[in-house]
């Protein structure tokens, strides 16, 4: 889980697998203090992340205007497999 509170900022999470596991997928949420400027956050990208295990997942929102004073919050979710 990541956060910030500033404009024209890239926040960004990663979940990892536990040991002996490997991502399958993902994906990402994103909250906001205040609902009603919740249009000026995007979710910017979600990916697995590249490393010689595949054990993470990465996503990516954009704040676009309006935060003044207000948080937005990317939380990462990582579906997990045994390894084989």
């Amino acid at each position: 889980m990541a956060s910030s509170t500033n404009e024209d900022v890239l926040v960004q999470a990663t979940a990892t697998c536990p040991a002996g596991k490997r991502v399958t997928g993902g994906g990402g949420e994103i909250t906001t203090s205040n609902t009603d400027i919740r249009s000026q956050v995007v979710m910017f990208r979600t990916f697995p992340t590249p490393s010689p295990t595949f054990n993470s997942w990465t996503a990516s929102a954009v704040i676009i205007s309006g935060f003044s004073g207000q948080s937005v919050t990317v939380t990462t979710y990582a579906i997990c497999v045994n390894a084989i």
